[in-house]
């Protein structure tokens, strides 16, 4: 399953934050990591850091900084996003 089949779908009703989150749980120490970041969704991950890219760093910190680059790199197969501050995104 990929976060984009749990983002905003009825049937789960995850941000993005918890779309990544429940896709990577098993990586997280915490059981309850889905629900937790509920709150981290639209803009408000700290510093308004996009909630997916926060939810990938923390399931995998010792990459975290790989993580971010990728996340900011151009691909010709699929769309990446420019920014990594969600209110940045949606204005």
């Amino acid at each position: 399953m990929k976060a984009i089949d749990t983002f905003h779908n009825p049937q789960f009703k995850h941000n993005c934050a918890q779309a990544v989150a429940y896709c990577w749980k098993d990586y997280f120490a915490e059981q309850d990591i889905v629900e937790r970041l509920a709150i981290m969704g639209g803009g408000r991950a700290p510093e308004g850091k996009c909630g997916a890219l926060y939810a990938a760093q923390s399931a995998c910190p010792e990459k975290a900084q790989e993580i971010g680059e990728r996340f900011l790199k151009e691909d010709s197969k699929e769309r990446i996003w420019q920014y990594s501050y969600c209110k940045i995104m949606v204005l």
